[in-house]
C-alpha cells in the first residue's frame, strides 16, 4: 500500500469516527439545554453552564457554534 493510500484511509476513518463522536455530543448537549439538567448543579441558563463548565472547550460560544451546524442552539 502506497503512502497516500495509507493517509487517506486513516483519514477517512478518522472524520468517520469524529462524525459519530460529534454526533453524540451535540445530542448530549441539547439534551442537556432542552430539559434543563443544568438547574440541577444550581446554574440558571445553559450558557452559565457552558461558560463554567465547558470553559477549556472554548465555553458557550463553542458549543452554539457546534449545535448550529445542525440548526441553532
Amino acid at each position: 500500500m502506497t503512502d497516500f493510500s495509507t493517509r487517506d484511509r486513516n483519514i477517512n476513518q478518522k472524520f468517520f469516527a469524529l462524525s459519530a463522536e460529534s454526533k453524540e455530543l451535540r445530542e448530549n448537549l441539547k439534551l442537556m439545554r432542552d430539559s434543563k439538567l443544568y438547574l440541577e448543579k444550581g446554574y440558571f441558563t445553559f450558557q452559565d453552564y457552558c461558560d463554567a463548565e465547558l470553559a477549556r472547550f472554548g465555553g458557550y460560544s463553542r458549543v452554539e457554534r457546534l449545535l448550529g451546524q445542525e440548526g441553532g442552539v
